[in-house]
């Protein structure tokens, strides 16, 4: 009966691990597609504001949604990434993105210094010791969230050159977030 139940316990447990990689590499690849669409649209010097506001929107949804199971595997890191979270989205009851956050608000070079740069962290530890090179992970899964906002910014203040590098960046970032996972 024992061994039964281990085998039925190890194979729910390796089934809901595949079904989690299998979401998370969904997430990763509908990312990686819509940060595409944007370079692409710099690309072709055909940058349409409302086309990558909305585009952003669903980078958001993703990126929101990566953060999310990313506290599954790193639960002490729920306060800062919280956090920033609250700042690129607007939520649900349930979690779910509905639209952009406050941070969509701020001028780019305040998402640099502020968000992008790590700048709300100073004077603050969220229980986790940022100078520990172990916990440099957490700052993954927040720049996954914050470039689609700088995008959107450099798109509304017509740097395609900073979009481009934003966009690039995120799409570097969902790798190695995914990865860590």
């Amino acid at each position: 009966m024992r061994l039964k139940q281990f085998i039925f316990g190890t194979f729910f447990a390796f089934t809901a691990t595949c079904a989690v990689a299998a979401n998370l590499n969904s997430v990763k690849q509908d990312y990686l597609k819509t940060g595409q669409s944007i370079v692409d649209m710099v690309n072709r010097g055909d940058v349409d504001t409302d086309s990558v506001r909305a585009s952003v929107i669903e980078l958001t949804r993703d990126s929101v949604l990566l953060a999310q199971e990313y506290l599954v595997k790193y639960p002490e890191g729920k306060a800062l990434i919280t956090e920033v979270i609250n700042e690129v989205a607007s939520l649900d009851a349930s979690g779910n993105v509905t639209g952009l956050g406050p941070m969509a608000e701020d001028s780019f070079d305040y998402m640099e210094k502020h968000w992008h740069d790590l700048g709300f962290m100073e004077g603050k530890s969220y229980g986790i010791d940022m100078e520990d090179e172990d916990n440099e992970h957490f700052t993954d899964p927040l720049h996954v969230m914050i470039h689609p906002i700088m995008v959107l910014r450099a798109a509304q203040d017509k740097n395609l050159d900073a979009m481009k590098a934003e966009m690039q960046e995120g799409m570097e970032q969902i790798e190695i977030t995914v990865n860590a996972m």
